[in-house]
């Protein structure tokens, strides 16, 4: 098992800037459907469906993600036997060109905070590093 850390800070006005960790993980990318808005499919028949791309890790991984909170408290949270992360990712990256294949993505991890994230464990993609196939 492995373990990765991630930062993800979010700064106060007058806070110095610092840089979240970047990271890579690899595994297999799936396209799943999520129900969503307006009650995230406690109604099925009226909720509208999300499809959200998904890496599949290679293997469980144990993921901290270091954040800074609103009030200035920093805080870790670990969570354990990861084995799926919703990917984010820009346009011009066209991850669905890769659907279905083995990947290595680099980015910067973050914690669930939406009803539209449907993994514990997010990452802002900033680059393919791998088409493995």
């Amino acid at each position: 098992m492995r373990e990765v850390v991630c930062a993800l800070l979010i700064l106060l006005p007058g806070a110095a800037a610092a840089q979240p960790d970047i990271v890579q993980l690899s595994g297999l990318l799936t396209l799943q459907s999520f129900y969503g808005p307006p009650n995230y499919g406690e109604e099925p028949e009226t909720d509208s469906v999300e499809i959200v791309p998904i890496l599949e890790l290679d293997q469980p991984t144990d993921l901290s993600v270091m954040s800074d909170a609103r009030d200035g408290n920093r805080s870790t949270r670990t969570y354990s036997d990861v084995t799926r992360i919703e990917l984010a990712a820009p346009i011009d990256l066209h991850i669905s060109g890769f659907l279905g294949h083995k990947l290595i993505v680099e980015g910067v991890l973050f914690s669930a905070f939406t009803g539209h994230h449907h993994t514990d464990v997010l990452m802002d993609v900033q680059k393919i590093v791998s088409d493995q196939q």
